[in-house]
């Protein structure tokens, strides 16, 4: 009976030696999971920041055009501001050519009209 219980003791050992080691795989594995939790956790946290990241690029990248269009819409009037000057020139100075003629004839008729109401007056 001894020997039965020394067996049963030496086997209970080799059971409890067997359960600390599975015991200790499971606590390694605990720990590994815990790392993956804590790593997905992170993960997901630097996932968000790049979605609002992403937004203010999308709102910045918005911005940026509607200045380009802006800029571009300002060049295109002062190119065609620069292109209509030698028209805008010409037009003034025939402006300024009709101006003169109409007063020259309009003093000629002047003249005219004052030499036949008073054609004793010499000049």
């Amino acid at each position: 009976m001894e020997e039965q219980i020394i067996k049963q003791v030496a086997e209970h050992e080799v059971r409890i030696n067997a359960l600390e080691s599975g015991q200790k795989e499971l606590t390694h594995r605990v720990e590994d999971i815990h790392k993956i939790a804590t790593s997905v956790e992170l993960i997901a946290n630097n996932v968000d920041h790049m979605k609002s990241d992403v937004s203010e690029l999308k709102t910045g990248q918005a911005d940026l055009r509607e200045d380009f269009r802006q800029s571009q819409q300002e060049l295109k009037d002062k190119i065609k501001d620069v292109e209509s000057a030698p028209d805008k020139k010409t037009a003034s100075k025939l402006d300024a050519i009709k101006d003169k003629a109409i007063w020259l004839i309009a003093g000629g008729l002047l003249v005219y009209i004052l030499s036949q109401i008073l054609p004793n007056i010499k000049w």
